[in-house]
């Protein structure tokens, strides 16, 4: 089921008050969205010319919190389609070089069964961005304009993919090769704990793993912040 909208609040705000009527993977498109939402509650920018979409997984099998994980390696396939040169900052953000190209929002409802919401943001036809904003657009790199209906749902279809028939062990393997973050100091806020250190890997199972200097952990959620190398 594919819903097309001039405006809303949120895409994911229209698929959790319309969860009832809508079927398994439907996807919510909107040419604007008045109240946009990123990560930890982060505003994202919307001027009418990128992708505002949301789709929905219903009776969600396995860990939901793998679906961030295969949510960047479907968006990450798309924008490779399109020949953009691609990485992804872990859990689901992508980047061109040090600027973001797009992000994920995912929310889950959980009741007798595990219902996602998965909501992404990708710079598309967007010429210009404020000041505070450190982002990039499809048009700014490689100078053509997008069919931002056509990209969302071909990300949304490669989700389903990924999401019904690539092996998990894949999905860890396309973002462990192609990290954002891989070799970089960083700081983990995770549960309101500051870790500092430098990831060297992505494992098996997802967890994002960084060596402080004194150990070695592996975390699957948090909010991770690039720090400069003085080494």
């Amino acid at each position: 089921m594919f819903i097309e909208l001039r405006v809303t609040e949120s895409t994911n705000t229209y698929i959790r008050e319309h969860l009832d009527s809508l079927e398994n993977y439907s996807l919510v498109f909107a040419h604007h969205q008045t109240k946009g939402r990123g990560r930890i509650t982060r505003f994202w920018f919307d001027d009418k010319n990128s992708v505002t979409a949301s789709m929905v997984i219903k009776k969600v099998e396995g860990d939901p919190k793998r679906l961030s994980l295969i949510a960047a390696y479907a968006i990450f396939k798309a924008l490779k389609e399109l020949d953009l040169d691609v990485k992804i900052k872990w859990p689901n953000d992508i980047y061109v070089g040090d600027k973001k190209l797009c992000g994920v929002l995912i929310e889950t409802i959980i009741s007798l069964d595990t219902t996602a919401i998965i909501g992404f943001g990708i710079n598309t036809n967007t010429k210009a961005f404020p000041d505070n904003v450190t982002a990039t657009s499809i048009i700014l790199e490689k100078n053509i304009e997008t069919d931002n209906i056509s990209l969302a749902k071909r990300v949304c279809e490669l989700i389903v993919d990924a999401y019904e028939n690539v092996p998990f062990k894949e999905i860890i393997k396309v973002n462990r090769e192609n990290s954002y973050l891989m070799g970089k100091k960083v700081r983990l806020n995770y549960y309101g704990d500051g870790i500092e250190g430098y990831v060297t890997n992505l494992d098996e199972n997802g967890n994002i793993i960084i060596d402080t200097g004194i150990s070695t952990i592996g975390v699957f959620s948090g909010e991770l912040t690039l720090l400069k190398d003085e080494k």
